[in-house]
């Protein structure tokens, strides 16, 4: 009797693992997209959250397996560095990176090391020289940037644009080639006396008193006012409306939280750029499938429209 109890699990095991065979998917199956490494910011705001989770659905379609690499936005390059030498020595198919900047020697010849080991290089939000990646996924920062000025010079009429700014090292890239465009767009026409240029420090504490002292320089005067970088979006409308200038502000600002999106309603932030944060993470994956499926892309920058709220 003990033998045939015996006998009888033995073959139950069998049959177990035989069913876990068959109706298991296989490797091949679950990731025949390849394997690819995602270096980017964590997921510690909407932007970035909603890139993470784009990206895992988009991957997951492919049949492409993630290796996730997420760091600190305000971690320094040295970090990103770090990130990218323990991804490219565990041989991925591609990468997907999203950097501040892309100015140590160390990132640039780890980028184009990766490139002459076959390994696929997208950059998403940031771009870089063409050497160091095989396609740029982001937003029209340009485009969006020359925009802003086109409307913010037809709201000004003869006033003055006030244009809050961060220091260059701590400004994301993005945030910077869409003031770029703004500045090039506004000399292109003329205009430029009639930027005021505000800095704020490095210290987040005192943005907000900094702001208010700006804006409160200029009070009972209708004023322009316009921020490209998200941080600052959203603390700018905070102080509009606690010194109750929503009236004769116009406001100009780019984020995506859902606190901007209430400033915008409440005509606080009277125009919100916002990135398309769908677009953006399926794009991306789409070019690396094409890559690693050896077929041609038709751009090597693929730029993605924002969203316009208000205006």
């Amino acid at each position: 009797m003990k033998k045939v109890f015996i006998l009888v699990v033995m073959i139950g095991i069998v049959c177990f693992i035989g069913f876990g065979f068959v109706f298991l998917p296989s490797p091949d199956r679950e990731w025949k997209g390849g394997r690819i490494a995602v270096i980017m910011p964590s997921a510690n705001d909407k932007f970035w959250n909603g890139m993470w989770v784009n990206i895992r659905e988009a991957a997951d379609k492919k049949g492409m397996l993630l290796s996730e690499y997420p760091y600190d936005y305000d971690e320094s390059e040295r970090n990103v560095m770090r990130e990218l030498e323990k991804v490219i020595l565990s041989r991925p198919d591609g990468i997907l990176l999203s950097a501040n900047q892309y100015t140590s020697e160390t990132i640039q010849a780890l980028l184009v090391k990766a490139r002459e080991q076959d390994i696929k290089i997208i950059l998403c939000d940031s771009d870089a020289e063409t050497p160091m990646r095989d396609c740029f996924v982001g937003s029209d920062n340009v485009e969006s940037g020359k925009n802003v000025a086109r409307l913010a010079l037809e709201e000004a009429g003869s006033g003055e644009i006030l244009v809050f700014i961060g220091s260059d090292e701590k400004d994301s890239k993005a945030a910077q080639v869409r003031l770029d465009a703004f500045r090039a767009e506004i000399e292109s026409r003329g205009d430029s006396a009639k930027i005021k240029e505000i800095r704020l420090s490095d210290d987040a504490e005192e943005h907000y008193d900094q702001i208010c002292g700006a804006l409160l320089e200029r009070r009972g005067e209708n004023r322009t006012v316009v921020c490209f970088k998200s941080s600052f979006t959203t603390v700018i409308a905070q102080a509009i409306q606690r010194l109750g200038l929503q009236d004769t502000c116009k406001f100009f600002g780019f984020c995506e939280s859902e606190e901007a999106f209430t400033y915008a309603s409440s005509h606080v932030i009277d125009v919100l750029f916002v990135q398309d944060i769908v677009q953006l993470g399926y794009q991306a994956v789409e070019c690396m499938d094409k890559l690693l499926q050896g077929e041609p892309l038709e751009t090597d920058m693929v730029l993605i429209d924002m969203d316009v709220y208000g205006g």
